[in-house]
């Protein structure tokens, strides 16, 4: 697993209201494990299928779910985040 440097984006929703919202925290502590989120890494947002959550850190461990351009993951490559890296869920809509 990759040492991945990812946004935070609680502060940057603080910084840029209005750009984009965050999950609250009740829907972050819903999230299970196959959810798909969105989380930023130099400049390049993407999305990641979680593997492992742990609540108590606020940890999550996902893989890398689409092709990227800007930073040197591959698809389905392991990477680590926080709670506050998430961007947004993907909530499928049946």
């Amino acid at each position: 697993m990759k040492t991945v440097k990812f946004e935070d984006a609680v502060e940057l929703s603080k910084i840029y209201p209005g750009s984009f919202q965050n999950p609250t925290h009740a829907e972050l502590m819903q999230l299970e494990v196959g959810h798909v989120v969105k989380v930023c890494a130099n400049n390049e947002r993407f999305w990641t299928k979680i593997v492992e959550i742990n609540f108590d850190t606020e940890e999550i461990i996902a893989t890398v779910d689409n092709k990227l351009l800007r930073n040197d993951l591959e698809l389905f490559e392991k990477v680590k985040f926080r709670f506050n890296n998430i961007y947004a869920i993907y909530h499928l809509h049946t």
